[in-house]
């Protein structure tokens, strides 16, 4: 399945991205980051289900990655092989679920 991102999730990818390289005066925490995206991407294009925990009230897909440290929240439309990747967000924010 293809895997696509909001405009709001890529946004909250990159702001997360700048904290750590302004956080570590480093990229290489975010570049760590940005490979486990691209791994679980990966997966979740192959079986968006797998691992994911089913967020009823968001009708959404979650998806922890980097040891729990972060998720994907995502919509998978099957008839059209899509997943909408809507947020990326560090589970240190409060929880949504």
């Amino acid at each position: 399945m293809e895997v696509r991102w909001t405009e709001e999730a890529a946004k909250k990818l990159e702001d997360n991205l700048d904290f750590w390289i302004e956080k570590n005066k480093s990229n290489e925490y975010s570049l760590k980051i940005i490979q486990q995206v691209e791994l679980v991407e990966k997966a979740i294009s192959e079986n968006p289900y797998f691992l994911a925990n089913y967020i009823k009230s968001l009708n959404l897909y979650k998806r922890n990655f980097f040891n729990g440290k972060f998720s994907l929240l995502y919509e998978v439309i099957e008839e059209q092989g899509l997943i909408y990747i809507k947020l990326f967000r560090s589970n240190r924010e409060k929880p949504i679920d």
